[in-house]
């Protein structure tokens, strides 16, 4: 058995690749292959990444024992990055040895998991930024993060975090902009299903557009005779203008009737957990009567721009008190912005703690701080939930 001189050399030739923003690329690709003391190393380069892909039996290349050999995670790297010279480099030493050796087999060990690579298209694709919006959420400066690379990957291995991958996939698409998380949560079935629903969509809607058709014809054949009647000669253009105008208007007014008021959920990500489940509820509740505002599906552009929107629409903001969301800057934020515009909230206790006492949280909710709804026991969620319901229902009247 002997070992091939030119392996180290293509693992050096790539490694020059992923340098810079790249090799953060890397680290959360190998997320699950390498060890997490190396992965968090500040000096930490490709070389070494790969190196201990070599050592841990990932990649490997032993020219007279086929079932040693692998180098196709280098080939889902480059595939998924989208590095056409790593591809290129790659492929050119696979089929040099194939060329060498005719019974010759790259054999494919553990690959990078579909979770991970739609972690990182998801990312790429992402056009929010980040660092601007989460870190504070977290309690977290800002200037500890290189990237948002670097954000997710240290918010990866937080403890609050679930460790199984769809635990970890509601997570961050929360913190994804809306495009993004369709591609993260993008799944081979997840795929065909939307398909199936949008080809069932779209026969509906034929059918339906036929009907209207039809609906249209005879409902104008009628109006139109009602007009001639009531008026006398008329084009049969000025007539359905005329239908056309009064139908506008009761659809305006319509919709001015039935516009449905907004909640906004006003809160720290340390708890996003049961928030998420408060907002789900909530949604499904109240459907008929509200929207609910909440960060991770309302803000596309300016952070500060668009939570000063989402209070100022809102007609009530239901304020997730935590210690974390009352040294969060960004939740600060919020609570001066609920206090300039007057809006009326609920407070939903998080966690058992006080606020300080010349604090913003304690500006707002001074003389209201003994009204709150207690959310830190999980038993009692469903109950207070409808709690809180009530208190909505009742704080609109």
């Amino acid at each position: 058995m002997s070992f091939d001189p030119e392996f180290p050399g293509l693992l050096a030739k790539i490694s020059k690749i992923y340098t810079g923003e790249k090799l953060f690329w890397l680290r959360l690709l190998l997320y699950d292959h390498c060890t997490g003391e190396l992965l968090s190393r500040r000096n930490v380069t490709g070389h070494d990444l790969f190196n201990q892909l070599k050592d841990m039996g990932y990649i490997s290349y032993e020219p007279n024992d086929a079932s040693c050999t692998d180098v196709e995670i280098l080939v889902d790297i480059a595939e998924v990055t989208k590095e056409k010279r790593a591809l290129q480099i790659i492929q050119k030493f696979k089929q040099k040895h194939k060329n060498n050796n005719k019974n010759y087999n790259f054999t494919r060990g553990k690959p990078i998991s579909e979770y991970r690579k739609n972690l990182f298209n998801a990312l790429r694709s992402n056009t929010t930024d980040l660092l601007a919006t989460m870190p504070g959420h977290y309690g977290l400066n800002p200037a500890d993060f290189n990237n948002k690379w670097d954000l997710v990957f240290k918010l990866e291995g937080s403890k609050a975090l679930e460790e199984s991958n769809i635990k970890k996939m509601e997570h961050f698409a929360m913190i994804l902009d809306e495009d993004a998380k369709q591609i993260f949560l993008q799944t081979q079935n997840g795929a065909r299903k939307k398909s199936t629903r949008t080809k069932v969509k779209a026969s509906a809607s034929k059918g339906t557009r036929k009907r209207q058709r039809s609906l249209t014809s005879e409902d104008t054949d009628n109006v139109d005779n009602s007009v001639t009647r009531d008026t006398g000669p008329s084009t049969s253009k000025q007539k359905r203008t005329r239908v056309s105008v009064s139908n506008t208007r009761r659809a305006s007014v319509s919709k001015s009737k039935n516009k449905k008021k907004q909640i906004m959920i006003s809160y720290n990500h340390t708890h996003d957990v049961i928030v998420r489940d408060i907002y789900d509820k909530l949604k499904k509740k109240l459907k008929k009567s509200h929207e609910i505002w909440i960060d991770f599906k309302e803000i596309t552009g300016d952070l500060a721009e668009d939570i000063e929107k989402g209070i100022k629409e809102s007609s009530i903001v239901l304020i997730c008190l935590s210690e974390d969301y009352e040294k969060s800057e960004n939740c600060m934020f919020e609570c001066k912005k609920i206090q300039e515009h007057k809006k009326p909230f609920i407070q939903l206790k998080m966690e058992t703690y006080k606020p300080g006492r010349n604090s913003k949280v304690q500006q707002l909710v001074r003389g209201k701080s003994k009204l709150y709804i207690d959310f830190t026991d999980e038993m009692n969620f469903k109950d207070n939930i409808t709690k809180l319901i009530r208190c909505i229902k009742k704080e609109q009247k």
